[in-house]
């Protein structure tokens, strides 16, 4: 049986490829703190994502936060090297290509029919 702590957070995803931590000040709902009256909100982070198109809010309870923060600089880290790794092997096509375009037209101007 699900205590009612379980039913009220949501599940975190286990791989949140495309999301971000966000904090908020939130009303934690006991009766006689001060949040309650308005006078002080606690603070609260919140995993973001994207799902089907649609933005999904998730709680992180506050002894996952570091290794939410871990897990996404991680992942910023893998995307920036996997860009600069697209950018370097393209920029080494294109030289290829002129390569080959120059070479293609020497042979051009000496009439010599590549093979």
């Amino acid at each position: 049986m699900k205590t009612k702590s379980q039913e009220m957070i949501p599940k975190i995803p286990s791989t949140p490829l495309d999301g971000w931590i966000s904090r908020q000040r939130v009303r934690c709902g006991k009766t006689n703190c001060k949040c309650s009256t308005g006078q002080h909100h606690h603070m609260a982070s919140y995993l973001f994502f994207r799902k089907d198109g649609k933005l999904q809010k998730r709680y992180i309870r506050k002894k996952d936060v570091d290794e939410m923060l871990h897990f996404i600089r991680k992942r910023d880290e893998r995307k920036r090297f996997e860009k600069e790794l697209k950018e370097r092997s393209m920029s080494h096509w294109r030289k290829l290509r002129d390569t080959l375009r120059t070479h293609r037209q020497e042979l051009k101007k000496e009439n010599v029919q590549p093979k």
